[in-house]
């Protein structure tokens, strides 16, 4: 996901290769000018742009020896201000930048193929962004620390649809899921599952509205079927079990204790 394409994006290794060797960066510029633009051999790198006092300042490009390349705004030595960082691998980032990290927005492009556009802070998503893998799968809404937290919508093509809420990284509060064959849960999410209220619908045609828990009907809840009839009362782990009942148009045809999907016990039978 881009939090994984963005640590590899390492910006940390980038800062090591431009603050080792600093002492000696500039050395036999005694009699340069205070500030000017230079082209100096760095430690694993050269660089060519403005210095001021021996610190790389302004506009400025660097070079290093695996390929890797900075291109934008410095002050006092470190990656200020709008710039592009192509890694030796393939990963790019184009955006603002504040003391060698990624902050406010910015476009991430791994060598894989996937997309990031959005707000940044500390080199990882925060705020309001959108990603797109190579394969398609989308996600557009809030991100916190790099992990999908907040309202956002989820799409992975031939396969799920998400609209709803997120806590770092899993469906967390209200939300909608529709799978690729038709079948719909609107309700509540928690840690990833389908917990408490909720409305399934199926696609061929039954409804369930009621209680979940782990992903299961689990409580109360009503499960109404095309041809009218509905099976009223408790579910455990997915099954009719407890009280319940089946009625067709407000009349109950049958009444009981279920066990395991089954009437056990008939209290009414009309």
């Amino acid at each position: 996901m881009v939090q994984s394409r963005l640590n590899d994006f390492n910006f940390d290794e980038q800062q090591e290769h431009h603050n080792e060797g600093e002492v000696n960066a500039y050395n036999n510029s005694e009699n340069d000018e205070d500030k000017r633009k230079v082209t100096k051999r760095l430690h694993e790198s050269v660089f060519t742009g403005e210095v001021n006092n021996q610190t790389r300042q302004a506009q400025g490009k660097q070079v290093w020896d695996d390929g890797t390349v900075y291109d934008g705004n410095y002050e006092d030595g470190q990656f200020n201000g709008k710039g592009r960082l192509i890694h030796s691998d393939g990963n790019f980032f184009e955006g603002n930048f504040k003391n060698n990290s990624a902050i406010g927005l910015g476009t991430f492009k791994s060598f894989a193929g996937d997309t990031y556009e959005g707000g940044f802070n500390n080199s990882v998503p925060n705020g309001q962004g959108k990603f797109i893998t190579s394969t398609g799968q989308a996600y557009e809404g809030d991100y916190v620390d790099g992990q999908r937290h907040g309202y956002g919508k989820l799409e992975i093509p031939m396969k799920m649809s998400y609209e709803g809420y997120f806590a770092y990284g899993l469906f967390d509060g209200k939300g909608s899921y529709t799978w690729a064959n038709g079948s719909k849960y609107l309700g509540n999410w928690k840690e990833g599952k389908m917990d408490g209220q909720g409305e399934y619908h199926f696609a061929g045609g039954k409804c369930y509205n009621g209680d979940f828990y782990n992903n299961l009907r689990h409580g109360n809840g009503v499960m109404s079927f095309p041809n009218g009839a509905q099976y009223r009362g408790q579910w455990v782990k997915g099954l009719k079990h407890g009280e319940g009942k089946i009625v067709r148009n407000d009349v109950t045809e049958l009444e009981g204790i279920w066990e395991d999907d089954k009437c056990v016990t008939v209290e009414t039978n009309l």
